[in-house]
């Protein structure tokens, strides 16, 4: 576990794409199979579903310090992240009792049994592994158990450090890893090793992704060099046909096993050893409108009418597989080729993309407006020599979208006042509220952060921005004009409602309301208003200021 942290922190200290790919190829080449298997399993994406509820979590830490929730709420809104509030929260410092445990051993042993405790043993657990770790692995813990396991490096810098480590190309790699596997030594092991390149069974492949078409269509050469297609609005999947079995994968390789059971069924009818990619669309007698298809996203089950309702096709634009023997770097005419006498019959929900037809790219802009009337969202444009890759790789696939709608609005943001109870009693909020207009202020920073949220209070025009981390820390405003540091706005404070003395306070604005509201006035001057709760120190109250210039 004490590796695995430092890995996290040191891919969250940097925004270097080179370091992070020598962090975590120097972590997979050290680490025991067994631990990197379930690094490999959460830094790809990939999930333990929530094991204990946020309010177990929450109890614990008012337990171990002792503080009044409305102090715990103001910790948390400073923070801005549960996981990691929680983390600083129950900081042992010197009486902590470190066990540095293998991760493989605290996912296995320690963080799995966890979905079989009651609420009451749950807590234990949890004091109990508090106890043993320092902040930083406490984070990552606790972003584990939470399932909110989030990293700033993408999955494309783990298979090109997983890469590097192996001594593969990157995309021999990338297919390695897609679909299901299970996070064991030993599946580490033949990953790198190489016995794990045989294509599993239900295997997909890494998905080639176009990039947009920002420049003139017209730079991209011979029209006679590039297939046109309609880009579908639907959901991009792969399905999988081999040993008499059926898999359909979404693009972010979840088996979509029991959600579309028509296009499972008409698979049935395509020869052994083949894999398509395309796109899950709502069809009847032509492509319908991309909500048809939301109604089914997401349903547990799918009733008659639900089937009736949103009828669903494939519509198959590459052959990546055939005859069990992987085509990917065959030319895409020949693929197309393949591709249409292999659908040739087989059913009429698996259809193949048809060539959009213009001598021209004057004439194929003027069918790309025609897209909307056709429930698409533009052209693909591929070159017909190409090969399907992995990822997303200039020069060879374009997607040319037609041009959103645009409005001209100016916003605003009405919120309700609170009648300044904690969250858990306050039910009906006063009929009274406040409109809140937007400028920009100074926000908490780290040295070197790699991951920003920005958001804007009212007050002078410099930025803020946040920073998430562990060793999150203020910086103090540039302006000589700005708010002191115990006066600066802070998320969770001083929310809500108007000032009880405008005239004073920055011209009335009031800071933009917020989850966790505490105190109702005026954030940056002077806390005017009524709602406040409980003794506050200075630390985290506004101070009060006595001028206007001040203010």
């Amino acid at each position: 576990m004490r590796s695995f942290a430092a890995l996290y922190d040191s891919l969250d200290r940097t925004t270097s794409t080179n370091k992070k790919v020598a962090a975590l190829a120097a972590y997979f080449a050290a680490a025991p199979p067994d631990d990197a298997a379930w690094a490999l399993y959460f830094l790809t994406g990939r999930k333990i579903k929530r094991l204990i509820p946020s309010r177990v979590l929450w109890e614990l830490t008012r337990d171990l310090t002792g503080w009044p929730e409305w102090l715990l709420e103001h910790c948390y809104a400073a923070v801005g992240d549960f996981a990691e509030a929680m983390a600083l929260l129950s900081d042992r410092g010197d009486e902590a009792v470190p066990v540095d445990l293998p991760l493989s051993r605290w996912i296995t042993e320690r963080v799995i049994p966890l979905k079989d405790m009651d609420a009451a043993q749950q807590r234990e657990a949890m004091r109990r592994y508090w106890s043993e770790l320092d902040v930083s692995q406490t984070f990552v813990l606790n972003r584990i158990i939470t399932g909110e396991f989030r990293v700033g490096a993408s999955a494309t810098l783990v298979v090109r450090a997983l890469a590097q480590v192996a001594g593969v190309p990157p995309a021999t790699m990338a297919h390695r890893v897609m679909g299901d596997w299970p996070p064991t030594g030993a599946f580490f092991a033949g990953l790198l090793a190489g016995a794990a390149s045989e294509p599993a069974l239900s295997r997909p492949y890494p998905f080639f992704l176009a990039s947009p078409l920002e420049q003139a269509v017209e730079t991209l050469g011979s029209r006679e060099d590039w297939l046109a297609e309609w880009k579908w609005d639907g959901i991009r999947a792969q399905i999988v046909r081999r040993q008499g079995a059926v898999f359909v994968w979404s693009r972010g390789e979840e088996l979509l096993a029991g959600r579309f059971p028509e296009l499972e069924a008409a698979a049935t009818h395509l020869p052994d050893g083949v894999v398509l990619d395309g796109e899950v669309l709502a069809y009847r007698d032509g492509v319908l409108p991309f909500a048809v298809l939301q109604t089914r996203i997401g349903r547990q089950k799918l009733t008659a009418k639900v089937l009736s309702d949103a009828p669903v096709a494939f519509m198959a634009y590459d052959l990546l597989e055939d005859g069990g023997a992987d085509i990917r770097e065959r030319p895409l005419s020949e693929r197309r080729e393949r591709l249409k006498g292999r659908l040739a019959g087989v059913s009429p929900r698996v259809l193949v993309s048809p060539e959009v037809e213009a001598p021209t790219w004057t004439g194929l802009a003027a069918l790309r407006d025609e897209a909307r009337r056709r429930n698409v969202e533009g052209l693909m444009l591929k070159r017909r020599a190409s090969p399907y890759q992995a990822g997303r790789r200039r020069g060879d696939w374009w997607k040319w979208k037609i041009d959103p709608f645009t409005v001209d609005a100016v916003m605003i943001y009405a919120h309700p006042a609170t009648d300044g109870a904690p969250p858990s009693s306050r039910t009906t909020p006063s009929a009274s509220g406040t409109k809140a207009s937007w400028c920009r202020w100074p926000r908490p920073t780290r040295a070197s952060p790699t991951r920003r949220s920005w958001s804007w209070t009212p007050g002078s025009g410099a930025t803020r921005s946040r920073s998430t981390g562990p060793r999150a820390r203020w910086s103090r405003p540039s302006s000589s004009s700005s708010p002191s540091r115990g006066s600066r706005p802070r998320r969770g404070i001083a929310r809500a409602s108007p000032c009880a003395s405008r005239a004073s306070c920055a011209g009335g604005k009031t800071s933009p309301p917020r989850k966790r509201t505490r105190w109702r006035g005026c954030a940056h001057c002077c806390g005017h208003g009524d709602g406040r709760e409980g003794p506050q120190s200075s630390a985290v109250r506004p101070k009060t200021s006595t001028s206007t210039e001040d203010a």
